[in-house]
């Protein structure tokens, strides 16, 4: 009802969801005091240092070594870089979470979600579910990557980082100084790498979850990009919902994005119960009738029984 009433979905910050403890893993497994980042990001650019020399065709194997002072420059930037994301985790991505067609209307799927395994279930079509045309507003779905550690969104990390260290790299050829002061366009780019980064970290899930088969739209809003303290670039976002805050048992303050969407992108709706089912799918039909959504109504076809 309230998605019918509201035309929206509540897209929750990842640290927030109902197990806090998949995005802390996540992050602190990149970015803790033990993190394989920097060393794997330095061994990288050495990597891409060493190509660059041959392609120049050096004259001596020593010309393949990084100097001390490119040691310097590129290791200072790897700092800055991931201090940087540290920063901006907290307040960038929000994500909402979907099962993909092959888990729908499963037994797993009803035991996880539904109480007393009795509900709806919501099939949308994602190609048409979001129409959200704003600078500075990103949205995307995402597998959610499971796995025992997350060294799979570990390697995406270092190589959304490299790609921006290999840059501004070539960049410094082209000026005497390289104390990272690049032109404008080297920190939109950094906004958007960073903004990568944030969504990476929103889809990491243990691996005894795979059976869930879950899927998860992120949404990443940067009202803002400065470069030396300067803004160079406003986008604005007036027309975005603002962000909003509901309250968990605990007491806790849960900040949640109302992103909006489009009710067509409603396909189907699946009734799950043991009694009244009949009347229940023709309520929902009627419902749906009332906001001008053209979409199919069915009975569950899962095997699990709610009574005896």
């Amino acid at each position: 009802m309230g998605i019918l009433h509201s035309q929206q979905l509540w897209a929750t910050h990842p640290r927030y969801l109902n197990d806090t403890g998949e995005f802390n893993a996540a992050f602190n497994y990149v970015f803790g005091e033990n993190s394989k980042l920097k060393g794997a990001l330095l061994k990288q650019f050495k990597n891409y240092y060493f190509r660059s020399q041959v392609s120049q065709s050096a004259r001596s194997l020593l010309d393949f070594a990084p100097s001390i002072e490119d040691e310097k420059f590129i290791e200072g930037q790897v700092d800055d870089l991931i201090s940087q994301v540290h920063k901006n985790m907290r307040e960038d991505t929000f994500v909402t979470s979907f099962t993909n067609f092959e888990g729908i209307d499963s037994n797993t799927h009803w035991l996880s979600y539904a109480h007393n395994i009795t509900g709806y279930c919501i099939v949308f079509d994602k190609n048409e579910l979001i129409k959200i045309d704003l600078d500075g507003v990103d949205y995307q779905f995402e597998n959610v990557e499971y796995g025992e550690t997350p060294d799979g969104i570990l390697e995406k990390v270092v190589a959304i980082i490299h790609d921006d260290l290999v840059l501004i790299n070539e960049m410094s050829k082209l000026s005497e100084d390289k104390d990272g002061n690049f032109d404008d366009q080297l920190a939109l780019r950094r906004a958007k790498a960073i903004m990568k980064i944030n969504n990476l970290l929103g889809i990491y899930k243990q691996a005894s979850y795979r059976n869930e088969l879950e899927v998860r739209l992120l949404i990443s809003k940067l009202d803002s990009v400065k470069n030396n303290n300067h803004i160079i670039q406003k986008n604005d976002l007036s027309t975005f919902p603002d962000l909003q805050f509901r309250t968990s048992s605990n007491g806790t303050f849960i900040p949640y994005q109302p992103v909006p969407i489009n009710l067509n992108a409603i396909k189907k709706i699946i009734v799950r119960s043991d009694s009244h089912i009949e009347s229940k799918v023709k309520s929902t039909e009627m419902l749906l009738r009332k906001f001008d959504v053209e979409a199919i109504v069915e009975q569950s076809t899962a095997t699990l029984r709610t009574t005896l």
